[in-house]
């Protein structure tokens, strides 16, 4: 990505110190996320970048000593739970002798989870360069089916601290023909633009002229299909217990869009989610029609 001369400035300092302390350098798509958080942060933008790639080193060093304080603790209590067992004989000749065992290792990661959400909204066209712009969530509070965690009434953190945007503006998500991902034929284009702005996500979809799109392009322009559901993984939920009804609610806090589909979307939500398909099949959170 092009960035302006101070900010270039600043991830050459930051890069030089990263490998003087052995670290490995920003991934692209965690320098977009930080030019992003910066441009959004009121005061001076040089600055402000500087204090988030800063804090962002910061907490890298954080996490890592953490991460190597838990692994000695643990291997610290292996060895004081370990009784050696009483001496043997040699084994005899010929006869495999047994590896000791090894220390563990700190635990990896939690995978992040996988789920999509819709919202039908109004689009705006421009046939020429065939692109749409569209509003691909709100982070309303809907149901919702997610991995490891079953059914939930699930809401998204729209701040840009909350959501990593490097997939989306960075021009390598594609638009899907119902998140389907079984071959070539099911990528109708790709995300262009995008932007958080007043709580709700937007971007710009560029269609390919590609003959078999042609179909949902029309279909598009002529206002039969006006849905548009993301494809997202959730990093980080926070756990929210509604005073009044001590419904628990989980809020998205850490999330990654990666994928805009264009969908087939009925009109009532309720309906949508209670008709989810066959029995166990995964729901696809509904958000409210906008107008």
């Amino acid at each position: 990505m092009i960035l302006e001369p101070q900010a270039a400035l600043i991830v050459d300092i930051d890069a030089q110190q990263r490998r003087r302390a052995g670290a490995p350098p920003l991934s692209a798509p965690a320098l977009a996320t930080l030019v992003e958080r910066a441009r959004h942060m009121p005061g001076d933008y040089s600055e402000n970048f500087s204090r988030v790639i800063r804090n962002q080193r910061g907490q890298e060093q954080a996490d890592a000593a953490r991460a190597v304080g838990e692994w000695k603790s643990r291997v610290h209590a292996a060895a004081m739970a370990y009784k050696p067992e009483p001496k043997k004989k040699a084994a005899p000749a010929g006869l495999p002798v047994p590896h000791a065992a090894k220390a563990p290792y700190p635990p990896k990661a939690p995978a992040p989870a996988h789920a999509i959400r819709s919202v039908a909204a109004p689009v705006s066209m421009d046939a020429a360069s065939r692109t749409v712009d569209v509003v691909w969530s709100t982070g309303a509070r809907a149901s919702n089916h997610v991995a490891g965690l079953g059914h939930i009434i699930e809401e998204l953190d729209m701040r840009p601290a909350s959501v990593r945007m490097g997939l989306l503006i960075g021009g390598r998500a594609p638009v899907l023909d119902t998140h389907q991902r079984s071959g070539a034929r099911s990528v109708l284009g790709r995300v262009v633009a995008a932007r958080l702005e007043g709580g709700c996500g937007y971007a710009t979809l560029q269609f390919t002229a590609a003959p078999d799109a042609e179909p949902v392009w029309q279909r598009i322009a002529d206002g039969t299909l006006r849905g548009v559901s993301v494809g997202y993984r959730v990093y980080r939920y926070d756990k929210i217990v509604e005073a009044g009804s001590r419904e628990t609610i989980h809020r998205a806090v850490d999330w990654e869009p990666f994928e805009i589909s264009i969908v087939a979307l009925a009109t009532d939500p309720a309906a949508a989610v209670r008709g989810g398909g066959r029995q166990g099949a995964p729901l696809r959170a509904i958000e409210p029609a906008l107008a």
